[in-house]
């Protein structure tokens, strides 16, 4: 049973897009429908992934939950004040205060940073717009290389300009940027995707003794689930703007209950000195259908290794089959062993479908 106290709790969020429409007399108006009925909760001091294809709408979520993107529907509501705050519905003005609370690190460092700024000017803007320190004060100055220090950068970089930097320690800046505000809840927006290897296990250790001894909570946003399995305590999975299922990271990844989960887990990486076998990787079969037009009943069907008649035509609940364990599956009971075998038999099927049409050729 979760003790923990919520800090931000999301229900029912949509997020659509409207495009233009392709008849000049036509009434009807079409929306990208990049989140849809999205609910979930997160506790203080814990680190929350979101893990899903590219498109699956996980920036999206993770822009309007913080306001930076106007929700379509639905409510965001934040503890951190000690009071219920619906952010959905605070004006410009409410939002400009609690904005040093929430925070985001974007997922590009090279396009993140003001290139005509210095990283002391960077870091230092959000203290002096929310009147922290007089701007030019030495106080300002001492704070700024303070957090520096804390992000593990020189104290040289307080006058030099991001061009100067690698990726790595442009995305330090941006961690440092952030961290300033001393906020409470911090969105990582893919924050390690666009840096090396050996960068991003740095990077990663620095957020996880930033959390412990700044005490802060993370949405981390990740298509990388061998990252995500080293940082994350809860997970929520993703696909076409819907969450088909949560849970905690280890029952995600040794119990998956999802066909797409399972399909996910089955290709992430596993160390060799963990002592277990690499799994059979399960291929899905096309590509993510358009969000414009989605499939009816389940969103994953047409893509699905387990779909029956019922898939197509009935939308499936988002049950708890444990506690703290949802999905949103019309199987979602079956054991995982057997949707792994399911899974292996049509991979064969397939193949050996593929191979008689390469003879008839």
């Amino acid at each position: 049973m979760q003790t923990t106290p919520k800090l931000l709790c999301v229900k029912n969020l949509k997020k659509y897009f409207p495009i233009k429409k392709n008849a000049p007399l036509s009434k009807k108006r079409q929306y990208v429908r990049a989140v849809e009925d999205v609910s979930l909760e997160i506790y203080k001091g814990e680190t929350f992934a979101l893990v899903g294809e590219s498109g699956c709408g996980k920036s999206t979520l993770g822009r309007t939950v913080l306001q930076l993107l106007a929700p379509s529907g639905g409510e965001v509501l934040y503890y951190g004040t000690g009071q219920e705050i619906n952010l959905a519905k605070c004006d410009k003005k409410r939002m400009r205060i609690l904005r040093k609370e929430l925070q985001i690190i974007f997922q590009d460092p090279y396009s993140s940073l003001n290139p005509r700024m210095t990283v002391g000017q960077i870091i230092g803007e959000g203290p002096v717009t929310h009147k922290y320190y007089a701007k030019g004060s030495e106080a300002l100055k001492n704070y700024v290389l303070s957090v520096m220090e804390k992000c593990g950068l020189p104290s040289y970089a307080y006058g030099r300009y991001p061009h100067e930097f690698s990726g790595g320690q442009r995305q330090r800046i941006c961690i440092a940027r952030a961290l300033a505000l001393k906020p409470k809840f911090i969105v990582c927006d893919e924050c390690v995707s666009a840096l090396d290897v050996s960068i991003q296990s740095q990077i990663l250790n620095l957020l996880q003794d930033l959390k412990e001894k700044e005490g802060l909570t993370y949405l981390f946003i990740s298509h990388d689930l061998g990252v995500v399995r080293h940082i994350a305590s809860r997970i929520a999975v993703m696909y076409l703007g819907e969450i088909v299922e949560t849970g905690d990271s280890e029952s995600i990844f040794e119990n998956p209950l999802h066909p797409y989960t399972v399909a996910l887990t089955s290709v992430a990486p596993v160390l060799p000195s963990a002592g277990k076998k690499e799994r059979e990787k399960i291929l899905l079969e096309g590509s993510m259908p358009n969000s414009v037009f989605p499939p009816k009943g389940c969103k994953f069907h047409t893509r699905c290794f387990m779909a029956e008649e019922i898939c197509k035509r009935c939308v499936p609940p988002f049950v708890e089959t444990e506690e703290g364990r949802f999905v949103r599956c019309h199987f979602a009971q079956m054991p995982t062993e057997e949707k792994r075998r399911i899974a292996q038999k049509r991979s064969e099927e397939s193949e050996k479908k593929e191979e008689k049409v390469k003879i008839c050729k």
